[in-house]
């Protein structure tokens, strides 16, 4: 079977399964939704409250955009959302009664709803590659130090002072004890201290300097996969190049109307990325691969400006 059959089927099986369950999504006890007078400053593209908060029972958000909404809906990167560019630049104020009770996972549900209801949001599904970055351990074995504090709590605010204090090569000092991460400007270099953090915390890192533009002011993270097998706590410090993931050129957003050959083209994040690739090799024996896997982009069909009257 040639590939474009297989994308075609993967495509109406994903369009099908969505038209079978939207009827069936829980929903808000009472919603408002209206366009945002809110000005630039304060809580603005935050949702506040819900389940598993200090206010279960209501869900509040100040100047959010449409597309920040449907990225917390559907628990996406705004990379893996296709639709027209004013959703990024349209925002609007939301307070909702949450029922009883409810979880997490369906507060993420009764925001899909809402989105159909209010905004008449439709949308399918496309399978489509991405970049990835794997992150294994080089040939000469990782150069990470088991930490000299196991059982460390975490860094808090206030543990440290502000500036943070150097070494006499230029890195940040993480509180004895502590566990956490710093970062500082050094010779035109970021330099980072790691005391007692997982592969994860590398990681989370990783994505934010490889992250791609998605629009004039957003924003996904890179995808790194550990696959380094590296399961301990440890410190070790890395000097990496400054503006990393804050150089790369908005892609282009399709809307309906367009072929699915100009959805989304992702990019990588600007110069310097190569940069980290050495670092990593050369001062923690990590070695950082780039590839490409297949994940689901939501594809807007349609989607309403103004919502609904409450």
């Amino acid at each position: 079977m040639k590939v474009q059959t297989i994308a075609k089927l993967l495509v109406l099986a994903a369009t099908a399964s969505f038209a079978q369950t939207s009827a069936q999504l829980p929903s808000f006890e009472v919603a408002s939704v209206k366009p945002s007078q809110a000005d630039e400053v304060g809580l603005k593209g935050m949702i506040l409250g819900g389940p598993g908060t200090s206010d279960p029972a209501r869900l509040t958000a100040v100047r959010i955009s449409l597309l920040t909404l449907i990225s917390r809906a559907y628990d996406l990167p705004f990379d893996q959302i296709s639709g027209p560019r004013w959703m990024e630049d349209e925002y609007y104020d939301i307070m909702a009664t949450v029922p009883k009770g409810s979880t997490k996972a369906q507060s993420k549900l009764m925001l899909q709803s809402l989105l159909a209801e209010r905004f008449s949001l439709s949308l399918h599904r496309e399978p489509r590659e991405l970049p990835v970055y794997e992150l294994t351990v080089a040939k000469g074995g990782a150069k990470l130090k088991p930490t000299a504090y196991p059982d460390a709590k975490p860094l808090r605010p206030g543990d440290a002072p502000i500036p943070f204090p150097r070494d006499v090569d230029g890195y940040p000092v993480v509180p004895v004890g502590r566990a956490g991460e710093q970062g500082v400007p050094a010779n035109g270099l970021m330099r980072f201290s790691y005391q007692s953090q997982a592969i994860s915390n590398l990681i989370q890192d990783l994505g934010r300097w490889f992250a791609t533009r998605t629009g004039s002011h957003s924003s996904a993270p890179g995808r790194v996969v550990d696959k380094t097998g590296l399961t301990g706590k440890y410190d070790f410090r890395l000097e990496v190049p400054p503006g990393l993931g804050s150089e790369a050129p908005p892609p282009q957003i399709r809307t309906p109307q367009q072929t699915p050959e100009s959805l989304l083209d992702v990019q990588d994040s600007g110069a310097s990325t190569e940069d980290v690739f050495r670092a990593l090799d050369k001062q923690l024996g990590l070695k950082l691969s780039k590839g490409k896997a297949v994940f689901d982009v939501l594809v807007i069909d349609r989607v309403e400006r103004v919502p609904t009257a409450n």
